[in-house]
């Protein structure tokens, strides 16, 4: 499945979603050529003494081989020296009625390079996650030196307030030691939340990778599909 930008996702970039709008089914559509300026990068769940050794690192680069290489992603790579690592990338929209309450479903588009065929490794223990959130993600250290979220978003495999689409792995079969990049199309889930508009008409969106595998895992988002209701 390929995610197509439509003139709905011109209008959640661009602010142009006036407050007569609020209350009707919006779908918007996009990837990240489209979509590429504005998202902070964050990392979460682990020792803050331990950052050098995570290496996390999050950017707007383009697909490897044999993908299309002129095609923009939210690249996400880190390693979980502990028990977890959560990685995100997120971003502020605009041009909302201010305090509007939607449903929010979510569909995401990724591409990893490991196989459907794997039982082991980072991608059967590594879950994407994604959501719609009033308040701005945001990485805070706690008493113990652990870096949290300041968002529910779950532990582990449960999705917390948001949404845990799929594990990271791609639809390639068998399970190579060296695996091709290939695409998938976590379905749509529905947001356990509703989404409230801030008092400006804007929200915060994020998404990003938890693992469980005790090692380096990598993940290119190629796309996105966010139904408002």
């Amino acid at each position: 499945m390929r995610f197509i930008v439509c003139a709905a996702a011109a209008c959640l970039v661009t602010g142009c979603i006036s407050a007569s709008d609020s209350h009707t089914t919006q779908t918007f559509h996009y990837d990240f050529n489209t979509v590429r300026e504005g998202w902070v990068f964050g990392a979460a769940d682990f020792p803050e003494s331990q950052a050098v050794d995570v290496g996390a690192f999050g950017a707007v680069q383009t697909l490897p081989a044999p993908l299309a290489t002129t095609q923009n992603a939210l690249y996400l790579r880190g390693t979980n020296v502990g028990g977890d690592l959560f990685l995100f990338q997120a971003r502020h929209f605009g041009g909302f009625g201010a305090l509007v309450t939607y449903t929010v479903s979510l569909q995401v588009e990724f591409a990893t390079s490991y196989h459907a065929g794997c039982s082991t490794g980072p991608g059967p223990l590594t879950y994407v996650k994604a959501g719609l959130s009033a308040l701005e993600p945001l990485t805070e250290t706690d008493a113990e030196g652990i870096v949290r979220m300041n968002i529910d978003k779950g532990a582990g495999t449960a999705g917390g307030d948001f949404t845990q689409l799929s594990d990271i792995r791609n639809t390639l079969t068998g399970c190579p030691a060296s695996g091709t990049f290939g695409l998938r199309t976590a379905a749509v889930k529905t947001q356990p939340t509703t989404l409230t508009t801030d008092a400006d008409g804007g929200f915060w969106m994020f998404v990003g990778t938890q693992s469980s595998f005790a090692g380096l895992h990598e993940i290119y988002v190629t796309g996105m599909k966010i139904v408002l209701e």
